[in-house]
């Protein structure tokens, strides 16, 4: 960075400086006078001023940023194979078959409790 560079970033920094004494003085004002929508308006502008100076700094990256999406394409015919095979793989759980019958002694009314067996 050569001195031309740096004595523009540093009158630029000042200026920016001098319009943030503006912005909090307003809003001051602002204030002072109870006039909500200034006040408001007011840290709306100094904090657009923090995001300036942030991204002049280099504290903020303002560069474009890259996103690689892989997409994979395939026919209404495979989309529909795909569904079948999800389908077909979600209906097979095990069907629980019906009770069965069989004859068996009386029980004896001695029996006060009968123990449920779930599966």
């Amino acid at each position: 960075m050569n001195k031309k560079e740096l004595a523009y970033g540093s009158a630029l920094l000042a200026e920016i400086g001098r319009i943030r004494a503006d912005a909090e003085r307003l809003q001051m004002e602002s204030e002072r006078r109870l006039d909500v929508r200034g006040a408001l308006r007011a840290i709306h502008e100094r904090l657009a001023i923090v995001e300036l100076e942030a991204k002049l700094s280099g504290q903020i990256e303002t560069g474009q940023k890259s996103v690689t999406i892989n997409l994979q394409t395939v026919s209404p015919d495979e989309a529909l194979e795909y569904a079948r095979d999800v389908m077909e793989f979600f209906s097979e759980r095990p069907k629980l078959e019906a009770p069965k019958i069989i004859d068996a002694e009386p029980v004896s009314s001695e029996i006060c409790c009968v123990e449920e067996v779930t599966e």
